[in-house]
């Protein structure tokens, strides 16, 4: 029995287990029966502090964490009773809650602990592993992301210098400690071996040893440390390898490269980006979340219209518009292929132009659902949406457009009620459903009693279908 089964069965007595119960399988091999971990305390956590090691208890498996000036961890498992290394992904290193009054004996014996509950003992032990790591190395890991802060808190523990460099170049000492990952054909029995000398040598050894070219150094060094993982680093080195000219605009920037950039890289950004537009991008916090997003969606709508690209893009609003207008024609596309087969009925009044102290206002019928689509793109509103264009093709109202050079086109429509003949205004609106205009409003009133003969006392706003909530009263 090793010393390892021999600290792990001490750990296992102290929180009430039966260390002696082990079964063997027909293959010959002992593992750790699932019903001795039916108790209470089956997913404990326990801190050794003779050897500076924590016991995490698990249904299925045992991780075991050596703290101190060499950090390392091993797992084993009811599959796997032999004790392997491991390095935990992910990990985190953080500042446990603890009450106060259990803070006053940090060193309590175990039989002590089964006094408080689980989350307690769990923070407990937890921090006294974290305070027996040094310091330089907790803080560093503590600024990593979960993929890579145990590989951070070992390279920084145990290789001289690796503070330094994880201060200065982060995506460097990540590949330098998984330099296995990028380059599977040059793997050691002695990972630390290789760490220390590639961190014992020039920034251009470590990029030249992941794949990376020499000149890209520059580029690594502006990822913070908050941002670099693996599949990330992974995301960069493929796309400078394909897109050339986006390792040029990246050696420009002198923003930092943050983590929601690698959602861009790996699409044709050659087309899209700038380096004002990286800058704004990474000085936008807000801005920056969707921007791969935008570009992806700009790149996939450009190739549905068989169109060239339209970028680069410098700024963020240009990007924006682009946007916007192919949208919005991929959707007069399909709206017009939804309605290509279905026709209005004739219009109650025809086109008039209507005179007003502030210029002619011009008053035409929509009479086909493509002018009804290209209404709602001009006026940017929901007027082509199905419920419209089913109620005017069923005769239950009809739209007209209001145009003027001083207030823009309005969208109107007209109905009546079941059993009448009189049409009265239903709804009228400016561009993205503003307040219509009040020379339009009166315009447009005007218009309705002139064309249905309505005495100046009636009002045709009065006695409007309830079909319509927003009725200028």
């Amino acid at each position: 029995m090793t010393a390892m089964d021999e600290a792990a069965r001490r750990c296992m007595a102290a929180l009430g287990l039966d260390p002696n119960r082990l079964q063997r399988s027909a293959s010959g091999r002992s593992y750790y029966p699932r019903d001795e971990f039916r108790t209470p305390w089956r997913f404990g956590v326990l801190f050794d502090r003779g050897s500076a090691k924590l016991y995490e208890f698990r249904p299925d498996e045992i991780h075991v964490f050596r703290g101190g000036a060499a950090p390392y961890m091993w797992c084993k498992t009811i599959e796997r009773p032999q004790w392997v290394g491991h390095r935990p992904r992910p990990f985190r290193v953080r500042d446990m809650i603890i009450p106060d009054k259990f803070k006053r004996d940090a060193g309590m014996p175990p039989r002590t602990w089964r006094r408080f509950c689980k989350p307690t003992r769990t923070a407990l032990a937890w921090q006294q592993f974290f305070n027996s790591l040094p310091p330089a190395a907790c803080a560093a890991a503590r600024n990593a992301r979960p993929d890579v802060a145990w590989g951070v808190l070992q390279a920084v523990s145990r290789v001289p210098g690796a503070a330094d460099w994880w201060a200065t170049a982060p995506a460097l000492c990540v590949m330098a400690y998984w330099h296995f990952l990028f380059d599977p054909n040059r793997r050691t029995t002695n990972p630390f071996g290789v760490t220390r000398r590639l961190l014992s040598g020039k920034l251009k050894g470590v990029t030249a040893r992941a794949g990376f070219d020499a000149a890209d150094t520059g580029i690594l060094r502006k990822i913070p440390g908050r941002d670099v993982d693996i599949i990330r680093l992974y995301v960069l080195r493929k796309a400078l390898r394909e897109k050339p000219l986006l390792k040029k605009v990246l050696r420009h920037l002198h923003a930092p490269l943050r983590g929601y950039m690698f959602s861009m890289l790996p699409w044709p950004c050659r087309e899209y980006l700038t380096v004002s537009l990286l800058e704004e991008v990474a000085s936008n916090e807000r801005g920056g979340q969707h921007i791969g997003l935008m570009l992806r969606s700009i790149h996939e709508m450009a190739e549905l219209l068989r169109r060239n690209p339209p970028g680069p893009f410098k700024t963020l609003n240009r990007a924006s518009i682009a946007h916007d207008e192919l949208a919005s024609r991929l959707q007069r596309i399909r709206l017009e292929a939804m309605y290509k087969d279905l026709s209005f009925p004739a219009a109650p009044f025809a086109e008039k132009e209507m005179p007003s102290h502030l210029g002619p206002i011009q008053l035409a019928p929509i009479r086909t659902p493509c002018a009804l689509v290209e209404l709602g793109r001009l006026a940017m509103n929901c007027v082509a949406s199905p419920s419209y264009v089913e109620q005017v093709a069923g005769n239950a109202c009809y739209i007209y457009r209001a145009d003027c050079g001083f207030a823009g086109t309005h969208t109107l429509s007209i109905a009546r009620r079941p059993g009448e003949r009189r049409w009265r205004l239903a709804e009228i609106q400016a561009p993205q459903n503003r307040p219509a205009h009040d020379v339009v409003l009166d315009a447009v009133l005007r218009w309705l009693r002139i064309e249905q003969r309505v005495p100046v006392r009636e009002d045709p706003r009065q006695g409007l279908l309830p079909l319509f909530a927003d009725v200028p009263a």
